[in-house]
């Protein structure tokens, strides 16, 4: 599979990660239709709630509300259950110390990504969802010192 162009693909970016107490207002998704995840993509104090679809304990939530939305509030939202947590603490990343923070989702290639400088090094986080390897399908994190080159396959 070969990916779209970043100057070309459709996305979404923010100058702020998520506040992880508006998980679901304002973290990214990320899925491959069975698995999920929300992600802050926050330096300092990263989180990634991963969820399964045999968790679903509740109703479709498919009845729009007054203003023609689909409900998604933290009481409305249904009942996915959380399958993990995983989170990725690196104290020195703080707000104080980083610059250039920009988060994203790639919705052409199905990327999250947070690239930020740190005492001039620039690092890119990546979470990326798919099925690369029969029969697995998942979501894998990926963070390290940001480079130029780009993935070209993830066949």
């Amino acid at each position: 599979m070969t990916l779209v162009p970043e100057t070309e693909a459709t996305s979404l970016w923010y100058r702020t990660p998520a506040a992880e107490s508006r998980i679901i207002q304002e973290a990214l998704p990320l899925g491959n239709g069975r698995l999920g995840a929300l992600i802050g993509c926050d330096p300092a104090d990263d989180f990634l709630y991963l969820t399964d679809g045999s968790f679903w304990t509740g109703g479709r939530s498919d009845t729009p509300t007054d203003d023609g939305q689909l409900p998604y509030g933290p009481d409305d939202f249904g009942s996915l259950g959380l399958l993990a947590k995983l989170r990725i603490t690196l104290p020195d990343h703080t707000a104080q110390t980083i610059s250039d923070y920009r988060r994203g989702l790639d919705l052409s290639n199905g990327v999250v990504s947070a690239t930020y400088r740190h005492r001039g090094v620039r690092f890119r986080r990546e979470a990326v969802s798919g099925r690369w390897s029969r029969p697995a399908a998942g979501v894998t994190p990926h963070w390290e010192p940001w480079t130029a080159r780009r993935w070209k396959s993830r066949c």
